[in-house]
């Protein structure tokens, strides 16, 4: 009898515990965290992939600091809806994308029309994985 009121105490608290994580569970899934991006990166890929000049780096730079700036306030901002900070990194990544194109030539622009055509295709491809693995 102690046995069995033993193993029915344990059995209460052990679905109590349960019930204590279940509101977690039903919680919606957050979207992954998105790891910074390191501007000083970034201008080194660009520089290697688009022989970029000392000139351009040095007005890149700035371009993109301000840009990981500003999308790491949106992301931080736990006042703003999905689609309202959503809104606003596409408003900031079209700004900077206009003000590094400025900075480029003619030749660089196409290049890099390709590489963001390139990762693209990759993220659709990551996204039809991750949703439809073979």
């Amino acid at each position: 009898m102690k046995l069995r009121l033993a193993s029915l105490t344990l059995s209460a608290v052990l679905a109590a515990g349960s019930l204590v994580a279940l509101p977690v569970q039903d919680q919606p899934a957050q979207a992954p965290a998105h790891h910074p991006v390191d501007p000083n990166k970034q201008l080194k890929t660009l520089t290697n992939k688009l022989a970029l000049t000392a000139d351009q780096q040095s007005k890149i730079l700035p371009i993109l600091t301000d840009r990981q700036q500003q999308i790491a306030s949106i992301q931080s901002d736990s006042t703003l809806s999905k689609k309202v900070a959503h809104a606003k990194m596409k408003a900031v990544r079209s700004d900077s994308e206009a003000k590094l194109r400025a900075v480029l030539t003619d030749t660089q622009r196409a290049a890099y029309d390709q590489m963001q055509a390139d990762n693209r295709e990759r993220e659709r491809n990551r996204r039809q994985t991750s949703v439809n693995p073979i």
